[in-house]
């Protein structure tokens, strides 16, 4: 209040959103009606982003700046504010969000998120703690009933926000959706009108869903600076020109947002089969993967079988060498003959053509040789043997 009876250069930092907007317009025209000298500033969502920022505060403190007013904006800005104290500047800060450990070394911190508020409704939107700094001012100054024309603002930002419509906020949007439907601002009179909605029966569904996106479309298409116009303008032509233009920017959005949607779609198809296509990917490589191990384990088996093999075959060559074994085939039917006397007739093998018995009757033949406890597991496979005489019939 000191500022505004020193006339001293207040400059009002906002965001870029329906939020942050109107609460600059929410509080720029209170300070003016209380004779302020007060100036708007709206961050480039794009340029700068959301928060306080080092050279838009160069550029105040050139153009005389004495005190800043953040709204929605700068209770996590502790360098900034600190830098903004290093030039000359006082900062007060009114925000909504969470703020952090310590907060800034402002001349005031104005925000019902911090531990020690014990303000009773902690989801305003940034325009609701805009709203209420002026009640604060206005009933030190005796002029309340003016703030009512606010409303229409206040509804609009605590709905587009999504902050929690419970508590003094239910009050807030009540009484704001009676203001907005009455409104005498011109430029949400042609808003209303080009979006083919009808005065007078406005909710919270046409804020969502209609004159919110308007508003924000201004930021995201270009710069916040047209809905600031279309919410102060006092010209009626250049509200209709402002909310064409607004429209025309919601329309290119929406055909954007149209445009990458379908993208997403293409691109969520295009995931899907890829999905699918890895999964068969992988299905095969776990089939092939089992079929290598398989193959290994069979490669080793048959390495392993014919060491034994080739143990067995040099085992039985001796034993035939030395004359202690002599195999043979009689009548078909294969023979062992140990020191001129027949142990055993397997009765099975047959001489094959290139001079070899299976592998199996002889270890057969062999488990009645001196109880040797010879296996095979089954194998079936021939092996050469030296063909010893053929047997005399006796």
């Amino acid at each position: 209040y000191k500022a505004v009876l020193a006339r001293e250069k207040i400059a009002v930092y906002g965001d870029f959103d329906v939020d942050g907007v109107t609460a600059i317009v929410i509080l720029v025209e209170g300070l003016l009606r209380l004779g302020a000298e007060v100036v708007p500033y709206i961050p480039d969502r794009m340029k700068e982003g959301h928060g306080l920022k080092v050279p838009a505060l160069d550029q105040l403190r050139a153009q005389g700046t004495n005190l800043i007013i953040t709204v929605d904006c700068g209770v996590t800005d502790v360098k900034e504010v600190k830098q903004a104290k290093d030039m000359g500047m006082d900062m007060i800060i009114t925000d909504h969000h969470m703020p952090l450990k310590n907060l800034p070394a402002a001349v005031a911190v104005v925000d019902p998120k911090r531990k020690d508020s014990v303000y009773p409704c902690r989801d305003l939107a940034g325009a609701g703690v805009a709203f209420k700094l002026l009640q604060a001012l206005f009933h030190k100054d005796g002029r309340e009933a003016w703030l009512s024309r606010l409303l229409d603002l206040v509804v609009l930002a605590t709905v587009t926000d999504l902050v929690a419509v419970l508590g003094e906020n239910r009050y807030l949007v009540k009484a704001g959706l009676k203001e907005l439907n009455n409104s005498s601002r011109i430029g949400i009179q042609e808003m209303v009108s080009l979006a083919g909605l009808k005065p007078g029966e406005l909710d919270s569904r046409d804020i969502s869903w209609v004159l919110g996106p308007r508003l924000n479309a201004a930021s995201r298409m270009d710069d916040a600076s047209t809905s600031y116009q279309l919410l102060t303008t006092r010209s009626s032509e250049e509200a209709r020109l402002l909310a064409l233009e607004l429209e025309k920017k919601n329309g290119a959005l929406n055909q954007e947002n149209t445009v990458m949607k379908q993208k997403l779609v293409g691109l969520g198809q295009d995931l899907s089969k890829l999905k699918t296509e890895a999964g068969e990917m992988v299905q095969n490589l776990t089939a092939k993967e089992k079929q290598i191990a398989e193959l290994q384990k069979a490669q080793a088996a048959a390495r392993k079988r014919a060491a034994m093999y080739q143990k067995l075959v040099a085992s039985f060559q001796k034993m035939i060498d030395s004359g202690k074994l002599k195999v043979g085939i009689r009548n078909g039917r294969m023979v062992v003959q140990l020191s001129d006397k027949i142990l055993f007739d397997s009765g099975k093998a047959k001489l094959k053509k290139d001079g070899t018995v299976a592998l199996l009757d002889i270890v057969n033949v062999l488990k009645s040789i001196a109880g040797r406890n010879f296996q095979v597991a089954g194998h079936t496979d021939n092996i050469p043997i030296r063909r010893s005489r053929r047997f005399k019939s006796n």
